[in-house]
């Protein structure tokens, strides 16, 4: 039975190896060279490197900056993103501006890099730099988005089935580690493959696993109940309620102006220090009902941002969220 269910296993282990390995090859590449995407950027489009002066500019003149920018070109914008030159990932001035779905269910979203100083949009070649190289590895940039990622996924699944696999028909898996016949020519590169894969085991299976739980939507929705207490019901509502639309803007005759960025800006410096803003959000610019979020800079393995959310008009303060909810996604972002 066990010689028949290894024999089994050595023919999934062979043939999806074979099959899906030109895709997998291709996404470790992409994914390799994407970690570097922002030197790439710089490396591929040196004249935005060059015209970029941030030097002796304070957080609060990026901030501002950019939000004059998106009132004068996005006024009519659901949301609009200012992120400060102030880390690696983002080495200019960037606004992004994204709008209500159509009916088509499309959304369209600006996105822009600014001079500090003039405001102006910083003129670059046409190039994707690391950008694109980042976006082949996890959904490969040229194919519609929810398609790619389900295929991507399928790959990622293979991958770890061919990982699980290639350890279950190695019954002397660690013998054959430190054997190397060098004189038999075939049974060498058997032997070499055994040695690469095993020294590299804990790699490829952390690298496939966290892969398929970075969208836990589509793949592991249990991490996303388990912060509910598993109460699928509960679940349900929640993901209801956040794809339909927060918030109602006022009609155009109540809309009013202007934001108080100045106030929430002083506030989230002396709690968070200029040095730690990260970033900044305006929900429903120009609405009676506008909020502003402020984020604290990511420097740690969680996804999760340290925020501030104010009242858009007056600046109050209304919530300070600091601590991470829920164990299953604190385990999700680690990973």
């Amino acid at each position: 039975m066990a010689k028949h269910f290894r024999a089994s296993i050595t023919w999934v282990h062979t043939w999806a190896g074979l099959l899906f390995c030109w895709v997998l090859y291709f996404m470790f590449a992409t994914g390799t060279l994407g970690y570097f995407d922002s030197e790439i950027d710089i490396w591929m489009q040196p004249e935005l490197y060059q015209q970029n002066n941030t030097h002796h500019q304070s957080i609060r003149h990026h901030l501002l900056t950019g939000t004059t920018w998106l009132a004068h070109h996005a006024a009519d914008a659901n949301t609009w993103s200012i992120y400060p030159p102030n880390h690696r990932e983002t080495p200019y001035l960037r606004v992004v501006a994204r709008f209500a779905k159509d009916q088509n269910g499309e959304s369209v979203t600006i996105d822009q890099r600014l001079d500090p100083q003039t405001g102006q949009v910083l003129k670059s070649r046409e190039t994707g730099g690391g950008q694109a190289l980042y976006q082949m590895h996890y959904f490969l940039h040229y194919l519609p988005k929810h398609f790619a990622y389900r295929l991507v996924g399928l790959f990622t699944f293979v991958l770890l089935l061919t990982l699980v696999s290639g350890v279950i028909i190695h019954k002397n898996i660690f013998k054959d580690f430190f054997t190397f016949r060098a004189h038999k020519r075939k049974r060498a590169w058997l032997d070499m493959h055994n040695l690469l894969s095993v020294s590299t085991l804990p790699f490829q299976l952390m690298i496939s696993y966290s892969g398929l739980i970075f969208v836990i939507s589509l793949w592991m929705p249990l991490i996303g109940v388990g912060s509910y207490g598993f109460d699928i019901n509960a679940f349900k509502t929640a993901a209801k309620e956040m794809s339909q639309p927060r918030h109602i803007a006022a009609s155009q005759q109540q809309r009013v102006a202007p934001l108080a960025l100045d106030a929430a800006i002083a506030t989230a410096k002396n709690q968070l220090g200029s040095a730690h803003i990260g970033s900044m959000q305006i929900r429903h610019p120009g609405d009676r009902q506008a909020s502003i979020i402020i984020y604290k800079h990511l420097d740690t393995p969680s996804r999760y941002r340290e925020n501030m959310v104010f009242d858009g008009l007056s600046g109050t303060l209304l919530q300070h969220n600091q601590t991470h909810k829920g164990m299953p996604m604190a385990v999700h972002d680690t990973f």
